[in-house]
């Protein structure tokens, strides 16, 4: 049985409710009219093909500040670098675009939270440098599984990369999270199986009608939330009877201490593998991508990695900073592949936006796919170039021309450095034991929806170094 503690507030909670209404206040920001009364310019983003595509069409026709109407609010979208950091202090998430989740995430989530602060202050604990320094055996044990899974192929037997890298970033995030419970494979593979169901289900929720209940689809999604709340709940179980005094705190550990209920510890449990999952799975997909498509950058990260680390040395988070030129094919593949593109905020005050004014509580997208793809910061944008990131050149363009990981408000991807390291060791593992090559004839195209992925499986083929 779990022992939730009991809840008292806690001396800095947020008085003001996230998701207060927006006044319906016709803004004096430049942008379409509505093309349907009750839903906006919701249709013309189902048009465009998503949400990151009709932004890049908003600001290319409005300019860097511009407006339109989700629904029936009006919400401002900026993509200009300089008016980023205005929106520093910015901490809430606004309703409209985060309420897609909610069916998944159930409404005690820290993403609709009133404490919201107080909970990210205490998760925060789980990813300090310390932290990432104790997850890194899970990191080596993962990614030394992968090598030998792909040890076991033919020479010129083809790898989907999507598939492969799905499962590995979902191992992580479990065993790193919750625990061994996780080190059974039938138990992620259940846990994936039903996590894709519901993502799917979200990224189809933020262009159109969720579906009726009863319907096919609407039971399959409820059936898929079930299984990982029974899977979550038996982890946390195992944890605290398994639990010795001295152990490594988990980021399981302080949801618990932090839970007053199920419901509650399954919102952000949840919440947090989705976050650091599926963004990770993707980024491992598009690198290796990248890699296999440049032999020549692929092969400068392994001279690299033998002037650092040598035949068999290990990743940490001190050392992969030394790891320069790998951290910028890293960073350049979050640009090109435009991992993360957009995020949302809105202020408790009245403020100004560039020369606008703003109401307290509108809804502002963060267009940060479009900037990472704006030809004033980016010559070029469409080719991949990891040197975009040395020093030099980094120097020459606005701070934050490049946020991948988001920035207002601590609300910053709390997975910043987790992400760093475990995309390193992977690549590491891999690189240190195979050259990479791309299978040809793959016309592989970029889908925007909450994480960007290959519009296919991508495939590659390996040669043993």
């Amino acid at each position: 049985m779990l022992h939730f503690p009991v809840s008292t507030p806690t001396l800095n909670t947020i008085e003001e409710e996230p998701g207060t209404p927006v006044p319906k206040v016709i803004l004096d920001v430049p942008g379409p009219s509505r093309t349907n009364e009750i839903k906006g310019n919701i249709q013309d983003i189902g048009e465009a093909g998503s949400l990151h595509k009709y932004l890049i069409s908003l600001h290319r026709q409005y300019g860097p500040i511009a407006s339109f109407w989700y629904g029936d609010t009006q919400v401002v979208s900026v993509a200009d670098p300089d008016i980023f950091q205005q929106q520093m202090h910015m901490f809430d998430k606004p309703i409209e675009f985060n309420s897609a989740y909610m069916p998944l995430l159930g409404d005690e989530s820290i993403v609709y939270a009133k404490n919201a602060r107080d909970r990210r202050q205490a998760y925060d604990r789980c990813f300090t440098t310390d932290r990432i320094d104790i997850y890194c055996p899970i990191f080596q044990e993962a990614a030394g599984e992968l090598v030998r899974k792909w040890r076991e192929k033919t020479e010129g037997e083809q790898i989907h990369l999507n598939t492969d890298m799905a499962t590995f970033s979902l191992k992580v995030i479990l065993d790193t999270f919750f625990g061994d419970h996780f080190e059974q494979e039938e138990v992620v593979a259940a846990f994936e199986r039903a996590y894709n169901v519901c993502w799917c289900e979200m990224e189809s929720r933020i262009v159109e009608d969720a579906p009726p209940r009863g319907s096919d689809r609407h039971t399959k999604f409820e059936e898929a939330i079930t299984t990982m709340k029974n899977i979550i709940k038996s982890a946390a179980m195992t944890r605290e009877l398994t639990l010795m005094e001295g152990s490594e705190e988990l980021l399981i550990d302080v949801m618990i201490e932090q839970s007053p209920n199920e419901e509650h510890l399954f919102a952000d449990s949840l919440t947090y593998a989705v976050g650091g999952y599926h963004t990770i799975a993707n980024l491992l997909t598009w690198c290796f991508y990248y890699l296999a498509a440049h032999p020549e950058v692929q092969e400068r990260v392994v001279r690299e990695m033998m002037t650092v680390l040598g035949e068999a040395g290990s990743v940490s988070s001190q050392n992969v900073k030394k790891l320069e030129y790998l951290m910028q094919v890293i960073q350049e593949t979050m640009r090109c592949a435009v991992i993360s593109p957009w995020a949302s905020r809105y202020d408790r005050q009245d403020g100004k936006l560039g020369v606008y004014y703003i109401p307290k509580h509108t809804p502002i997208i963060q267009a940060l796919g479009v900037v990472l793809q704006d030809e004033n910061y980016w010559p070029d944008p469409q080719r991949f170039d990891p040197d975009r990131f040395n020093t030099a050149t980094a120097a020459t363009r606005p701070a934050f021309a490049f946020q991948p990981f988001g920035f207002a408000g601590d609300r910053k991807c709390p997975f910043d450095l987790f992400t760093y390291v475990e995309t390193t060791e992977c690549l590491l593992s891999v690189l240190r034991q195979f050259e990479l090559q791309l299978v040809p004839g793959q016309d592989v195209h970029r889908v925007y929806g909450l994480v960007t992925h290959p519009s296919q499986n991508i495939k590659i083929t390996l040669k043993q170094r």
